[in-house]
Order: C-alpha cells, then structure tokens, then sequence
C-alpha cells in the first residue's frame, strides 16, 4: 500500500499496470508472508527471524566480488535471495545465472567471514512460487565466472593504461564473435550491425 500511496502519478501514467498486475502483486507478497512469516520454514529450514539481517553488503577483496545478500541469518550460515520473476520453467527449477549468483555469494561469505562453505545454506526463493529451491555451489561454474570476472579486470585495465578510444577503435565485429560464427545469419545481419 505505501508503494502505491507514494508513486500514485506514476503507476496511474503507466500502460503496462492493470488489474492482472495488481493481483499478480497481491499473490506474491501472500507467497512471500506466507513462507517467510510461518513457523514451519523455521522448524523445517532452520530459519529463526529474530537473527536476521535484511539485504546485508558484502565485499570480498579476495574474490574480487561484490554483492548484496536479501537475507542472511545472524551467523550467517543461510542466506536466502529473493527472485520476482520467474524460475527455468523448461527445468522445473531456478535459472543458471541465479544458481551462479548464490554461489559467488557462498564463496563472498566463507572468504569474508571464515564460515566454512559446506556451512552455508543458499536458498533461492521465487516470489510466484512459494518454495525454496536449495542450491548448491558448483566448483567449474565459479571457476569461470572468477575467470570472466579477471578478464573484465584486465579489459578496464587496459582501457586506463591506452585510453578508451584507442581500445574501441581496434576493435572489430569478429573480436566480438566470440563462438566463430561465419553463417548467413552472422554475415547478413549480425555483423553489419555490429560495424
């Protein structure tokens, strides 16, 4: 109710909000209260309410990584992340990049607190379906994200040291053809926008 008391000018203007966004918000905040405020996720998960940090910022100088946690109980051993949109429908189960997502901060947490990773429990919790879906990490996908992460770094790096112009100057459409592509669909359309 306060969101809507605050931004009445802007929701009324929007096209996009109708009835169905109403309900469809109504039932996800009833999914969120109802998991998150029952004593059946504290006796079945181990949740306890009363030693709960709400969106908690970590930075973590050994990784490199940054994020910021929903929910993280007070000894820091479970972590919930909240997700509005949807689940991988085609799985039955959450996105990669969301399972991603829980293992990096898995790894932020036991690098920046100490706290063994086989005693964090990461949870994903989609709002439009009211279940946790338990995550656990996944060494080669972390591997590769660190790995991504480092060649980002390098990249800002050099664009300091040359400058941004020359960096993009040389750049060219097939540096960006990163899974070498040379099809109709790559020369006719995708290249020439790219150039």
């Amino acid at each position: 109710e306060t969101f809507f008391r605050d931004y009445p000018l802007q929701l009324s203007v929007c096209p996009d909000i109708d009835k169905k966004f109403f309900d469809d918000a109504f039932a996800q905040f009833n999914n969120i209260q109802q998991k998150m405020g029952t004593q059946a996720l504290e006796s079945s998960d181990g949740y306890r309410q009363e030693s709960t940090q709400i969106e908690p910022s970590f930075f973590c100088e050994t990784l490199g990584l940054q994020g910021r946690i929903d929910l993280l109980q007070g000894n820091s051993t479970m972590l919930i992340e909240l997700k509005s949109g949807k689940a991988d429908e085609y799985r039955g189960g959450p996105k990669e990049e969301h399972r991603l997502q829980m293992s990096l901060y898995r790894e932020m947490l036991s690098y920046s607190l100490g706290t063994p990773r086989s005693n964090i429990r990461a949870m994903l919790f989609y709002s439009r379906y009211p279940r946790f879906f338990v995550e656990q990490s996944n060494a080669t996908q972390i591997s590769i994200a660190l790995m991504l992460r480092n060649h980002i770094v390098s990249l800002l790096e050099e664009m300091c040291t040359d400058g941004l112009y020359n960096r993009l100057k040389n750049l060219s459409p097939d540096d960006l053809n990163t899974r070498g592509d040379h099809g109709r669909l790559w020369s006719n359309y995708i290249r020439p926008r790219i150039e």
